[in-house]
């Protein structure tokens, strides 16, 4: 059942009970102030003429040869009168359907000789009646005198009220209906709204949003829908990225495990096949060791990456510029060879680091740098400290990149020149190595960027904390007093 629905049947359930109620109340208030001066006025009237039937008795001899007078003159209107003797026979009258009738006032007021009794009763018929009586004493003759006024017009008048009020209570049940059935659409139009915009990011529409039309609690609640919903989008897409990553990475994968595997199984079968020839066979067991270290290397990368990612580090407090400048001795001998300055600069900043893995970071992209540089180019490394961050930078005048190979040089296997000749260098090619920085630089609690200009070179800043938050925490506890 929908919300709206039951909201209605709860309103609806509630106004019926307090307008029955209400009504019930009022109803009965009235009828009872009604019935009080009706029987009020009855009273006076009924008074009026008993005095007025003791007056004319007074005059006339015998009393009981008079009863038919006395109901001729004095009746009325509305108003019927009963003549009694002493022993409760009925002398005169003008009522009917009485005379069977249980009257248990005209008993009362026979001991109470000269006092007025008044009662009022439903009959068989189901008429409402009031009945005024009084015993009426003349020396030795005594008269028993009832008025009696027919007051069913109360009853009628309550029923009248009663369907009044039941056909008030249909209508207003339908007016309340309509009017809290239009309140509750609108209030929950966003609710409305949200139960559509899920269903639509359920089937893939992670675009979809609601709109924020108030600033109640119904406006939070679409405000923090969509900033899950784009969270959601976010996250998706972060998903996506990473399967297409993990999909180019097991095709590069395969790409570098083919390559020398076809290489070695080629030049195996061809020496197996063809007479043996001095300068083939050591042609052919040189291309199989080629390829065989490129093989090798590879798995060696691949498990220096598993490390660097999973296994903890223990940090330590030492300066980057002996790494740098070892890592620098080690990369000019190949710039040298190629034609390229490697400049760094003699700054010493001290930093929490492993040094290892320092290195590693460092010699991975100075070898990037000196791939990209042709001859003549530069490649300048240098530090600066800033606001208790350490900022490594290498900078070089090579070829550059575009934005979108900048956003992939990171990825497993990514390689910015798909074309190389493997039988250079059996250790080039991998495409791991900005991988390996990029685990390196998480584990520092870092970030690295890079800026790169096609044809101008590229720029890669390693930021890192000068202090680490985990030798802080180890700091502290190891200067608490022992318990």
């Amino acid at each position: 059942m929908r919300f709206s629905v039951k909201l209605v049947l709860i309103c609806e359930g509630i106004f019926i009970a307090l307008t029955i109620l209400i009504a019930a109340t009022i109803g009965t208030m009235a009828y009872e102030e009604t019935r009080q001066g009706v029987i009020e006025g009855y009273i006076y009237e009924a008074g009026n003429i008993l005095n007025n039937i003791n007056l004319y008795l007074s005059e006339q001899k015998p009393v009981v040869d008079v009863a038919a007078s006395v109901v001729d003159i004095f009746s009325k209107d509305g108003l019927a009168i009963e003549v009694y003797d002493k022993d409760l026979n009925r002398l005169a009258g003008n009522t009917d359907g009485l005379q069977k009738v249980h009257r248990p006032e005209l008993s009362a007021a026979l001991t109470n000789s000269g006092r007025q009794t008044f009662v009022s009763r439903h009959d068989d018929q189901g008429r409402y009646l009031a009945f005024f009586t009084q015993k009426l004493d003349r020396g030795d003759d005594s008269l028993l005198v009832a008025i009696v006024k027919d007051i069913s017009d109360l009853d009628a008048q309550r029923r009248a009220t009663y369907l009044v009020t039941a056909q008030a209570l249909v209508v207003g049940c339908l007016v309340v209906a309509i009017l809290i059935w239009l309140v509750t659409s609108y209030l929950t139009r966003p609710i409305r709204n949200l139960s559509r915009a899920s269903r639509r990011i359920a089937l893939g529409d992670y675009r979809e949003r609601v709109p924020v039309t108030t600033q109640d609690e119904f406006g939070e609640l679409a405000q923090s829908f969509n900033m899950m919903a784009a969270a959601v989008e976010d996250n998706i897409a972060e998903l996506e990225e990473r399967n297409e990553a993990q999909t180019r990475m097991m095709d590069n994968l395969t790409h570098e495990l083919r390559t020398p595997l076809t290489s070695i199984i080629g030049y195996a079968d061809l020496l197996q096949r063809m007479p043996y020839d001095e300068a083939t066979l050591a042609k052919g067991l040189g291309y199989i060791y080629s390829e065989g270290q490129r093989m090798l290397n590879l798995n060696k990368t691949l498990v220096d990456l598993t490390y660097t990612r999973h296994e903890p580090i223990d940090f330590e407090r030492a300066d980057w510029l002996p790494v740098a400048k070892d890592v620098c001795g080690l990369i000019n001998l190949r710039a040298k060879e190629k034609g390229v300055a490697v400049f760094v600069c003699e700054e010493s900043l001290a930093l929490d680091m492993a040094p290892d893995l320092m290195r590693s970071l460092l010699t991975n992209l100075l070898d990037n740098a000196l791939k990209a540089t042709p001859a003549g180019g530069r490649i300048s490394l240098y530090a600066r400290e800033e606001a208790g961050w350490v900022h490594i930078v290498v900078a070089d005048t090579g070829k550059g990149m575009t934005p979108d190979q900048v956003s992939k040089i990171t990825e497993p296997f990514y390689q910015v020149e798909k074309s190389r000749n493997r039988g250079d260098d059996p250790f080039a090619g991998l495409g791991l190595g900005l991988a390996i920085v990029k685990q390196i630089v998480d584990k520092h609690q870092g970030h690295i960027d890079f800026s790169s200009i096609p044809g101008q070179g590229t720029e890669a800043c390693v930021t890192l904390p000068q202090v680490q938050a985990s030798r802080d925490r180890d700091a502290d506890e190891g200067s608490q007093p022992a318990g």
